[in-house]
C-alpha cells in the first residue's frame, strides 16, 4: 500500500467487564502500552502476556495484546489474541476493526472485508473503518467499490487517507485527471506527505504531462530519498524526457534500496494501464523502460515496437528501440531505428 490506510486507533470504551481487572494487571498493562508507544512491540506484547496469566478473561487486555503483536508484524498471533477479545466481548467495533487490520497483513483480504463490514455495521460513523475498507476493497481490485469506501470516509471526516486512498482508486480506473484533482487536494492537506505526492507523479505521467510528473516524483524522493519506488519512477520520468544520465542515477539509486521489486511493482501497474489504454504510446514505452531495467530486453523490445507503431513520428521513441536492439547486440537494428 502507499501510506492510506490508517489503522483504526487503538481504542478502549469503557465497559462493564473493566471493573472486574485486577490493580496488578491494569498497572502491567499501563506499562506494556509506554512501551508500545515507544514502538517497542514485542516488549509490549510480552508484558501483555504477564497481565493475561493475572486476568485470562478480560478482553481489554486480549485486544491491546492484538494490537501490539499487529504493530509488530506478528499477524497470525494477532488475530488470535483479537479472536479471543472478539469472542468475550462480542460487538467492539473498535476490537474488529483491529481484527481486520490483522488480517490485512496476512493478506486474507476477503475475511478482512467481512469482519470490517461487521464493525462498519456497528459504528456507521468510523472513518477509519472505512478508510481500512477502500483500502482492503483496492487490495481485492474492486476500485469502484474502495473509491465509495473511501469518499465514505471523506464524508464522514476529511483526512489526508482518503483523499490518497481515492486517487489511487481512480488511478487503477484510468481516470487520472480525477485522480490527479484528489491527489492535490491531499497534497494541500499535508505538502510533506510522500504517499500523495508519489501517486499524483504516477498520475501526471499518465496524463502526458512528464514534466509536472517529474516535479512531484522528485519532491517525492526529497522526502523519502530511500524509497526505491519513487527513485524508479522518477528515473522512468526522467526518460520519458529524454534525460537518459540523470535517468541512470534514480535507477542505480533504485537498485540499491530493492528496485528488483520497485520495477516489478512498476511493471505490474504499467501492464495493468496498458490493458485500459491499449493505443497509449507513451504507457508502452514505460513498459519497455522499466523492462529494460530489470534486463528484460527481448519483452523490452516487443513493448517499443508497439510504441513505434502506435507513434511512428516520435524521434525519441525510436531512440529508445536502438537503445534496446543495441543492448541486444542487434547493431543493424539499431543504425535502422535512428535513421527513421
Amino acid at each position: 500500500m502507499t501510506g492510506e490506510r490508517d489503522a483504526p486507533g487503538p481504542m478502549w470504551p469503557p465497559g462493564p467487564q473493566d471493573a472486574d481487572i485486577p490493580d496488578a494487571a491494569e498497572a502491567r498493562l499501563r506499562d506494556a502500552w509506554s512501551l508500545h508507544a515507544r514502538g517497542r512491540h514485542l516488549d509490549a506484547a510480552e508484558a501483555l502476556e504477564g497481565a493475561l496469566e493475572i486476568c485470562p478473561g478480560s478482553a481489554k487486555i486480549h485486544y491491546f495484546a492484538g494490537v501490539s503483536l499487529s504493530s509488530a508484524g506478528h499477524y497470525a498471533r494477532a488475530v488470535a489474541a483479537l479472536e479471543r477479545a472478539e469472542a468475550i466481548e462480542p460487538a467492539r467495533a473498535n476490537v474488529l476493526a483491529e481484527l481486520a487490520r490483522a488480517l490485512h497483513g496476512m493478506r486474507r483480504h476477503d475475511e478482512a472485508l467481512e469482519v470490517l463490514a461487521r464493525a462498519a455495521g456497528i459504528d456507521p460513523d468510523d472513518a477509519a473503518i472505512r478508510l481500512a475498507m477502500g483500502a482492503t476493497l483496492r487490495e481485492l481490485e474492486r476500485h469502484g467499490e474502495a473509491l465509495e469506501a473511501f469518499g465514505a470516509s471523506e464524508r464522514i471526516c476529511a483526512s489526508y487517507g482518503a483523499r490518497v486512498g481515492a486517487g489511487v482508486a481512480l488511478r487503477m480506473m484510468g481516470r487520472h485527471a480525477e485522480a490527479a484533482s484528489f491527489l492535490r487536494r491531499a497534497i494541500e492537506m499535508d505538502p510533506s506527505g510522500f504517499a500523495a505526492r508519489l501517486e499524483a507523479g504516477k498520475a501526471l505521467s499518465s496524463m502526458g504531462d512528464a514534466e509536472g510528473a517529474l516535479g512531484e516524483l522528485e519532491r517525492a524522493v526529497s522526502i523519502d530519498a530511500g524509497s526505491a519506488e519513487a527513485r524508479f519512477w522518477a528515473g522512468l520520468a526522467m526518460r520519458a524526457l529524454g534525460r537518459d544520465a540523470e535517468a541512470r542515477g534514480h535507477f542505480e539509486a533504485a537498485r540499491e534500496g530493492g528496485g528488483q521489486q520497485a520495477a516489478e511493482r512498476a511493471i505490474d501497474e504499467l501492464v495493468q494501464e496498458s490493458q485500459r489504454a491499449p493505443d497509449n504510446p507513451a504507457v508502452h514505452e514505460r513498459i519497455a523502460h522499466a523492462l529494460m531495467e530489470i534486463r528484460a530486453h527481448g519483452e523490452a523490445l516487443d513493448a517499443m515496437s508497439r510504441s513505434a507503431a502506435l507513434d511512428p513520428q516520435s524521434a525519441r521513441v525510436h531512440c529508445s528501440l536502438a537503445q534496446v536492439l543495441r543492448e541486444m547486440g542487434r547493431l543493424g537494428g539499431a543504425l535502422e531505428a535512428l535513421g527513421r
